[in-house]
C-alpha cells in the first residue's frame, strides 16, 4: 500500500506529473485517504514533519518531493532534461524551494 500525504500529492498534481507515482512504484492506481482528500478540498495542510514521524514510527517508507525525484532519475524514468523541466514547475507553480545542494544533486 502507498500513502500519499497531502503536500506531496498536491505538488505533482500542480505540475500534472502524478504519473511519475504510478510509474515509479509500479501500481496502476492511488488511493487517495479521506484525509488528504478533505485537506486538498479545504486547503487545511497539516504539519507534514509530524505526518512523516508518525510514518517512520509505524514502520513506513517515507519519501521527500526530493528524493523521490531522485529514485525517478536513478530508475530510469526521468531524463535530466524532465527533471530540470519538472524542479523548474514545482518552483513556479507550487513554490517549492530546493537548495542549492540538493538541486544540484539532483542534476548531476
Amino acid at each position: 500500500m502507498v500513502v500519499v500525504d497531502t503536500d506531496f500529492f498536491s505538488s505533482l498534481f500542480k505540475i500534472s506529473e502524478l504519473n511519475l507515482i504510478l510509474k515509479l512504484l509500479n501500481i496502476d492506481k492511488i488511493i487517495i485517504p479521506s484525509t488528504v482528500y478533505e485537506e486538498l478540498k479545504d486547503a487545511n495542510f497539516f504539519n507534514d514533519k509530524c505526518a512523516r514521524k508518525i510514518a517512520k514510527e509505524e514502520g513506513l517508507k517515507v519519501l521527500s518531493i526530493p528524493s523521490f525525484l531522485a529514485d525517478c532519475k536513478r530508475k530510469n524514468i526521468l531524463s535530466n532534461e524532465k527533471l530540470k523541466q519538472i524542479i523548474k514547475d514545482l518552483k513556479e507553480k507550487d513554490y517549492y524551494e530546493f537548495s542549492e545542494e540538493v538541486e544540484s544533486l539532483l542534476l548531476a
